[in-house]
């Protein structure tokens, strides 16, 4: 038996091995890199579920929109100061983190979360909602009325766009 790569150490590994004790353990992401390594002969393969590119979106979003919310936590924290300092509404606007977000929302990759998650849903109308409120919300002294009603859009978008399932 000849091996393209002797320096391999998976080369003399056997193949079932491979696909029956370390396979069930292993990840998708686990799974790719090993057969990186592997001879395509010997390559290491299991179906992926059928909610798996959904899931893995629902992941992704869970991390974009935990960012999102630090940095408005961080741009909500500015317009307190600013306030303090008795600036109003003709100041620089700090609102850019909120625009970020809005873009993010009304985005195809969060429509699809949306179809698939009822918390996720609930969780930006909550947010954007949040931000029209002008006794929870310091931004309502910085926004105009296009920043308003971007904000009334995506509250629009994502309260039309229909659940189909928990994934």
């Amino acid at each position: 038996m000849t091996y393209t790569n002797p320096t391999n150490i998976f080369n003399f590994v056997p193949h079932d091995v491979t696909q029956h004790v370390m396979n069930p353990f292993l990840t998708a992401e686990d799974r790719a890199n090993l057969n990186a390594v592997l001879e395509p002969t010997e390559r290491v393969y299991k179906r992926l579920s059928k909610d798996f590119a959904i899931k893995h979106s629902v992941k992704a979003f869970a991390s974009v929109q935990k960012a999102h919310a630090a940095r408005i936590t961080e741009a909500m924290d500015v317009c307190y100061d600013l306030l303090e300092q008795g600036i109003g509404r003709n100041s620089r606007s700090p609102l850019g983190p909120l625009a970020r977000y809005i873009d993010f929302i009304i985005s195809p990759q969060a429509k699809l979360i949306f179809q698939h998650r009822a918390k996720a849903k609930q969780s930006a109308l909550n947010d954007l909602n949040l931000f029209l409120d002008e006794q929870e919300c310091p931004f309502d002294r910085f926004m105009c009325m296009k920043m308003r009603v971007r904000i009334l859009d995506a509250i629009d978008l994502v309260t039309a766009t229909e659940f189909i399932r928990e994934v």
